[in-house]
């Protein structure tokens, strides 16, 4: 893994990945990046734990941080807070996506927050999920549509914190 401070002009690349701060004035692209990763245009990861922000688009297999890009973030698995000028488009998302245009993801794993200009679309919903969607004109979860304000599964939430409290107590006894 490739460490401490790195600032090509053009293509920031390594096949082992990335830890620290990585800045390029067009792509970093890596296996892995732990740390801040600046990309004027974009960055591509396969795994990103850290801070990935780009003018263009962020695109990871999977990514547990922080995605900040002027149009899109696209990921195959989220586990953090997306935020796009245009479009976030996961296909399993957990955390927070913020969007001027669209939301969407393919399914959840646990709870999401989706806030939306435009558009958030969450297709797939476990029966212990949250999703809470704001904003949107159009929030679509599973085949529940509402404009402005979308909730699925608030009491899946309180069970989430009531266990949590009962776990505590227990260990304070």
């Amino acid at each position: 893994m490739t460490s401490n401070i790195r600032i090509p002009l053009i293509i920031n690349s390594s096949r082992e990945g990335f830890s620290g701060f990585n800045f390029s004035a067009l792509f970093n692209l890596g296996e892995y990046s732990h740390g801040i990763s600046i990309a004027g245009i974009a960055n591509g990861m396969v795994k990103s734990k850290g801070v990935n922000i780009a003018g263009v688009a962020n695109a990871t297999e999977e990514s547990d941080g922080v995605n900040i890009s002027g149009a899109s973030n696209w990921h195959d698995k989220s586990n953090g807070v997306d935020i796009a000028g245009v479009v976030n488009i996961n296909d399993e998302s957990t955390g927070v996506d913020i969007a001027g245009v669209v939301n969407y993801s393919n399914m959840t794993n646990k709870s999401l927050i989706q806030i939306g200009g435009l558009v958030n679309i969450v297709q797939r919903v476990g029966k212990t999920d949250f999703v809470l969607q704001i904003g949107g004109l159009y929030n679509k979860i599973e085949n529940r549509y509402c404009p402005l304000i979308n909730v699925y599964g608030l009491k899946n939430l309180f069970q989430k914190f009531s266990k949590k409290d009962k776990n505590l107590e227990k260990k304070l006894e």
